[in-house]
């Protein structure tokens, strides 16, 4: 899958109910296949997604805060993005992603304000690895 188009293409297949793992990095993807993913019910199984190293900004990742279906998910990485304060922000304060284990946001645009609002998050307590390193 390449861009945008290829996310809605996989969004349509009648397998993509059965994914626990989707793994979309570095494929040029835009906040408006973020938007997709987030809306499509079909992913609720998901238990790992992996968006690093695409063009997704903080639209994208209220998007991704803001959506009901990632109450199974344990991984996201969002490494490599242009992700700022107000996407650190959504991330911290959504009760959506209270099961992630694995939360990757570096090289980003997260400043001061997203970094502390995601440390103090009452929301991401069972985080394993920092959310900024590297592993």
């Amino acid at each position: 899958l390449i861009g945008d188009l290829g996310v809605e293409v996989l969004l349509q297949s009648p397998f993509v109910s059965k994914l626990e793992n989707l793994d979309l990095k570095n494929n040029d993807l835009s906040d408006k296949a973020v938007i997709a993913i987030s809306k499509s019910l079909k992913l609720g199984k998901l238990v790992s997604l992996n968006l690093s190293k695409n063009n997704i900004t903080d639209v994208g990742a209220k998007a991704l805060a803001q959506s009901s279906i990632f109450g199974k998910l344990k991984t996201l990485n969002l490494n490599f993005n242009n992700i700022g304060n107000e996407g650190a922000l959504a991330i911290a304060q959504s009760s959506n992603f209270i099961n992630l284990e694995s939360l990757k946001l570096g090289q980003n645009k997260i400043g001061t304000e997203g970094a502390q609002a995601l440390n103090e998050s009452k929301n991401l307590q069972n985080l394993i690895h920092p959310i900024f390193g590297f592993y």
